[in-house]
């Protein structure tokens, strides 16, 4: 039976350090009425503290700007969002805080400026040289 224990254990602790690698996807930055907000979905997870929610404005030098909990220990896939706002940062990136101390960490995304809208176009008058100048707008 102690034999018939320890091997089950050895497989489970095989099985879980294989399943420690998270999977990151849908990794995405949102901007609407005037909010930023990160989202992004694991695959599963195994022995996780928490995520780091970490920003850049170089793509190379990065700050933990948030903290977010783990919703559960499980191999089942779990969605989260966070708002951002106000931030001035460019890049982003979330890391996986596991039990052992490792930080893996998803794709880097960029938040692209806001298209403007509503502005007035500055129409500036061009003189073309002749016999007769006229001015044309272009």
């Amino acid at each position: 039976m102690k034999t018939s224990v320890l091997f089950l254990l050895a497989i489970c602790s095989t099985f879980i350090s294989r399943a420690q690698d998270v999977a990151f996807s849908n990794v995405s930055l949102q901007n609407s009425n005037d909010r930023e907000v990160i989202s992004f979905t694991t695959s599963r997870e195994i022995n996780t503290r928490h995520y780091r929610i970490e920003a850049s404005n170089d793509n190379v030098h990065y700050d933990v700007i948030a903290t977010v909990r783990a919703k559960c220990n499980q191999m089942l896939p779990a969605n989260y969002s966070y708002d951002l706002t106000p931030s001035a940062y460019i890049y982003y990136r979330v890391g996986r805080v596991e039990m052992n101390g490792q930080l893996p960490y998803s794709a880097v995304v960029k938040m692209e400026a806001p298209a403007k809208t509503n502005q007035q176009q500055e129409i500036k008058p061009v003189v073309e040289m002749g016999n007769n100048p006229t001015i044309v707008n272009k």
